[in-house]
C-alpha cells in the first residue's frame, strides 16, 4: 500500500487502522517456492525504519514460533542475517511495522539449503623440491613461491614441502627480521574462520606460536606451545574475521618455524558471501565489462586507484567495497548489422576463443554469427538461457 522508492530503497508509508483492520505499514515479497529445507530460509536483511519501531518478519500466516522480531534502534538502521521457517512450494515473506509506520528495505537475501564449506587459502607448500628444515633454501621470494601472492614473510625460506621464515631479533624495543608470517588478504565473510594447519618449529619444548586473525587481540588470539617433537598440527576456530583480513603466525621468541601445510575456510550459511580475489585489472575509463562468468556463481570486484607519491614512487590508494556483479553484466551487443535489414539464413555459435558450438550451454557467454541472404554478417555477444 502507498509503495515508496528513495536512494537504493524500496520502501512503505506510514499507515493507519481503518474499520478495525491495518492499511498500510507493511509489505509483502513475490510469491516464491520456499519449500526446500524444510520450509526454512536465511534471511539477510538491512532495512531503513522508524528509530523504536519493531518490525516482524514472517512466511504466509503470522505465528508467533515462525517469525523473526527485529527491535529498531535509534539509528533506525537494521542489519540482520537470521532464519525463519514456515516455507511452502507458493508463499511469500511479510514484512510488519508494529505501529504502522514507515520503513524501506535497501537489500535481501533469501536463501536456501546447506551450509557451505569455503576454503579461501590451502597450500601444501610442495613446490620445492630440495633442502631440509635444518639446511632450507634461503632468501625467496614469497610472492614467487606461493600459489596465491601477498605472504608477507621475512627472511622467507622453503624446503621440501615447508615454507617458513628464519629467526628474528629485537631492535629498538620492536621485533625485527623473522620469527612471523601473514597470509595474504582474504576475501572473509564476517564472523569465524578455521584455520587448519601443521608446523616445525626449531625451539621444541621452548617456544609458542600464536594464531590470530586481523589485528591482534589477546581475547580472540590462539597460543600452542611447541612440543617436544617441534610439531604443531592443529585445527582451531578463530573469531573476528572481515573481508580482507590476514591471519598471523607468531613465534613468541622471534624463532624459526616453517609451515608444512595450511587451509584457510570458513562455513558460509545460506546467504552469506565471501570473495576470492583474482588477478588485477588496469581499466581505463570508467566503463566494466565482465566475461566468462558462470551462471550460479557470484562474482564481484573492487577498485583501487594508485598514485605516484612526491619521490615518483608508486603507492598503493584506498581499495572500494567489493561490487557484486552478475553474469549478465557486461553483455553487449558488438556493432555489426541488424537482422533485419536481411533475412537470417543461418546461424554459428562460437566462444570465447573462437571455437565453434553446436550446441551452447544455458548460462554459458558466445559470439552469435549470423549469416544474412545477401551474405552480410552480424555479430554479437549473448548469454545463453
Amino acid at each position: 500500500m502507498t509503495c515508496l522508492v528513495a536512494d537504493g530503497m524500496f520502501g512503505v508509508a506510514d499507515g493507519a487502522v481503518r474499520g478495525g483492520r491495518p492499511i498500510g505499514g507493511y509489505m509483502y515479497s513475490p510469491n516464491a517456492d520456499f519449500s526446500a529445507n524444510n520450509g526454512k530460509l536465511n534471511i539477510t536483511l538491512s532495512m531503513h525504519a522508524t528509530p523504536e519501531d519493531v518490525i516482524t518478519v514472517y512466511i504466509g500466516s503470522f505465528s508467533t514460533d515462525k517469525a523473526h522480531v527485529i527491535n529498531v534502534p535509534e539509528s533506525g538502521i537494521i542489519t540482520e542475517s537470521f532464519e525463519i521457517s514456515g516455507g511452502t512450494a507458493d508463499d511469500y515473506i511479510r514484512f510488519e511495522s508494529k505501529n504502522l509506520k514507515k520503513f524501506f528495505i535497501r537489500s535481501i537475501t533469501v536463501a536456501q539449503g546447506e551450509p557451505l564449506e569455503n576454503i579461501l587459502l590451502e597450500d601444501s607448500f610442495d613446490k620445492a623440491t630440495s633442502g631440509t628444515f635444518d639446511s632450507p633454501i634461503e632468501r625467496i621470494s614469497a610472492d614467487d613461491y606461493t600459489e596465491m601472492p601477498g605472504w608477507s614473510v621475512n627472511s622467507a625460506i622453503v624446503a621440501k614441502g615447508m615454507f617458513g621464515t628464519f629467526d628474528g631479533m629485537i631492535l629498538g624495543g620492536r621485533p625485527y627480521g623473522g620469527g612471523t608470517m601473514v597470509t595474504p588478504a582474504l576475501g572473509f565473510a564476517e564472523g569465524d574462520a578455521t584455520i587448519s594447519f601443521r608446523l616445525q618449529s626449531s625451539k621444541p619444548s621452548e617456544d609458542q606460536i600464536t594464531v590470530y586473525i586481523g589485528e591482534y587481540d589477546e581475547a580472540r588470539a590462539k597460543v600452542f606451545d611447541v612440543p617436544a617433537d617441534g610439531i604443531i598440527d592443529e585445527t582451531v576456530t578463530l573469531s573476528g574475521a572481515y573481508d580482507g583480513a590476514t591471519v598471523h603466525f607468531e613465534s613468541k621468541n622471534l624463532k624459526k618455524f616453517m609451515l608444512d601445510d595450511i587451509k584457510v575456510y570458513q562455513t558460509l550459511a545460506p546467504g552469506q558471501k565471501s570473495y576470492k580475489k583474482l588477478e588485477s585489472a588496469t581499466v581505463n575509463g570508467t566503463s566494466h565489462t565482465f566475461t566468462g562468468l558462470e551462471s550460479g556463481k557470484t562474482y564481484g570486484y573492487s577498485v583501487r586507484t594508485d598514485y605516484l607519491n612526491f619521490f615518483g614512487m608508486t603507492e598503493e590508494g584506498a581499495e572500494s567495497a567489493v561490487m557484486q556483479v552478475s553474469a549478465t553484466s557486461g553483455i553487449e551487443c558488438v556493432p555489426g548489422i541488424s537482422d533485419s535489414e536481411s533475412p537470417v539464413v543461418s546461424v554459428i555459435y562460437t566462444d570465447l576463443a573462437g571455437r565453434r558450438i553446436i550446441e551452447p550451454a544455458p548460462g554459458s557467454v558466445v559470439i552469435r554469427t549470423a549469416v544474412h541472404a545477401d551474405g552480410s554478417r552480424s555479430v554479437s555477444k549473448q548469454l545463453v538461457r
